[in-house]
């Protein structure tokens, strides 16, 4: 206080549990202790700085151990009955030696029974402790594992995870705060370059966020932690891209403005230019354009004038515009571009194949199904279908080819499951190669693409290429009613 500091963060209050039951045994009562020495600190330093602030680290469920350690006959109380509990004329102590008795060592816990009945209820224990804090700190809240940085959004762990488990008992613990508006300051360590895990990171924290996993939300002999109750936690949130710290910042989820553009590639004479207007006439709009690979991870691009990297910062200047270009040099590499920005954009992927001409592409919309033309003349025309998951979690894909009539064709069916949160899908319709229906007879083919989204949205585009001058088209790509 005497250097000007506005407050402390307490590290470690979880160090409690190396000595209760949890721990070695030696300090049943390690728990309570550690409440009441928030309490007394809590109470000297406003005392002298009532706006000084007090924040405990890794304190979720301080306040339940400090009655469930000594709780011997499960009253939910703590009285002469239970061990290390002593009451001397109506005031109870903590007997620290356990010797049933009164003695000078004895911690006196009147400022904690507020009722003054000689006990404390589970109710007094966790309102000293809310009444003494203003705020929790907390890490690794909703990415759980056992890295330093980047481990898996709690939402896509498998089915059984223990770490599932885990936070749904947190999140109940947590539940307790926002009943007592205790608002809590959450740390996730990830890297700038997982672009994923940020954007998963913003969604759960939105107002639109459910889970998809329902081993979340059920329970199952642990507390489920439902969409409703999640939305109705203080988080502040912060990140940073390691655990020493030094970088660390709150979380920037702008305002959600997202293009999508589902095909983006370069190399060995295939460019891309995004093109992006701002429709204000007073703002300048500025974000960053972010490239995916086909498993959703950082897709490295050779950008002219900058190099290659895996993200391209911009800003729109009103009513301007701005056009970011590959430079068409080395390897042939292809994924998805995502474009966040603080205020609304237009924009359009523009794709030149060296002899054979240029295509323009707008943004995709995010869809849950979609149709879209689709025709293959041997050796010349082919259709190609670009797809990228645009959800925080894992979809199904259900691709189906038909004909002009709208029938399906023989053996015209696929099915991907698991398809990942960023994934990135590009392939034609037949032919040699990786295709989209390997079994199927598209020689000489026209009809239609149906293809169906289950647990969340995609974005898709659809282009026609040839071997010829002039052979590049862009296709509808049309919502399923």
């Amino acid at each position: 206080m005497g250097a000007g500091f506005d407050g402390t963060y307490l590290d470690d209050i979880d160090g409690y549990q190396q000595f209760n039951l949890d721990g070695d045994g030696t300090r049943p009562s390690a728990a309570l202790e550690m409440i009441l020495f928030i309490q007394q600190l809590s109470s000297w330093v406003k005392a002298q700085k009532p706006d000084f602030l007090v924040f405990p680290q890794n304190a979720e469920g301080v306040y339940q151990d400090a009655l469930e350690n000594l709780d011997e006959n499960g009253d939910l109380r703590l009285d002469a009955s239970d061990p290390f509990i002593t009451v001397v004329n109506g005031v109870v102590f903590l007997d620290v030696d356990d010797d049933e008795a009164f003695s000078d060592g004895d911690i006196s816990l009147a400022s904690m029974d507020t009722n003054n009945d000689g006990a404390l209820s589970g109710a007094e224990i966790a309102n000293v402790y809310f009444n003494s804090i203003d705020g929790l700190g907390a890490e690794d809240c909703f990415f759980k594992g056992n890295g330093e940085e980047d481990n898996p959004f709690v939402d896509t762990l498998g089915s059984g995870d223990p770490r599932i488990i885990d936070f749904k008992f947190t999140g109940d613990a947590y539940l307790d705060f926002a009943a007592h508006n205790v608002p809590i300051f959450n740390v996730e360590y990830l890297t700038n370059e997982n672009v994923l895990g940020l954007q998963q990171y913003c969604e759960v924290l939105s107002d639109q966020f459910s889970f998809t996993n329902l081993e979340i939300t059920t329970e199952d002999g642990s507390p489920g932690l439902t969409n409703a109750e999640l939305r109705s936690l203080t988080f502040i949130p912060f990140r940073a891209p390691s655990r020493d710290l030094t970088q660390l910042s709150t979380l920037s989820c702008g305002t959600g403005h997202r293009l999508y553009f589902a095909q983006f590639g370069n190399g060995q004479g295939l460019t891309s230019e995004i093109v992006l207007t701002n429709p204000s006439a007073t703002d300048m709009v500025s974000g960053e354009i972010d490239f995916f690979d086909d498993e959703g991870l950082s897709l490295s691009v050779g950008i002219a004038g900058t190099g290659v990297t895996t993200r391209v910062d911009f800003s729109v200047l009103p009513l301007g515009a701005v056009t970011i270009s590959t430079d068409g040099q080395g390897e042939v590499a292809v994924g998805a571009a995502v474009v966040s920005s603080e205020g609304p954009l237009g924009g359009v992927v523009r794709f030149s194949i060296s002899g054979i001409g240029i295509a323009g592409v707008p943004a995709s919309q995010l869809l849950s199904g979609f149709l879209a033309p689709v025709r293959r003349q041997s050796g010349g025309i082919n259709t190609g279908i670009a797809i990228y998951n645009a959800a925080s979690q894992a979809v199904t894909l259900n691709l189906t080819l038909q004909d002009v009539q709208g029938t399906p064709v023989s053996n015209g069916e696929t099915n991907i499951e698991d398809f990942p949160a960023g994934g990135h899908l590009a392939q034609f319709l037949g032919g040699a190669g990786e295709v989209l229906f390997p079994d199927a007879n598209t020689e000489d083919f026209q009809g239609t693409l149906v293809v169906q989204v289950t647990g969340g949205s995609v974005a898709a585009a659809a282009l026609e290429l040839g071997t010829q001058a002039g052979e590049f088209t862009t296709l509808p790509v049309t919502p399923l009613e």
